[in-house]
């Protein structure tokens, strides 16, 4: 039996909204931050820019500072 449940990246969404639409632009960070620590920031980044283009500014830079960090 595989108890294994599959990704979701709404559950990153929901450590700074209830869902994809009420995330606000200054919540991105907190949330790309907490992804990247539990290894899904590819994951949760695309998924923010799908369903919220908008962001993309906010992703890019938060991407950034996080892979300086890293350095």
């Amino acid at each position: 039996m595989n108890t294994r449940r599959e990704f979701d990246p709404r559950s990153f969404i929901r450590i700074a909204a209830d869902d994809i639409e009420s995330l606000r632009n200054c919540d991105v960070y907190r949330v790309l931050e907490c992804a990247d620590m539990a290894c899904q920031l590819e994951s949760v980044s695309s998924y923010i820019l799908k369903h919220r283009p908008e962001f993309a500014v906010e992703v890019e830079e938060c991407l950034s500072d996080l892979e300086s960090a890293r350095m």
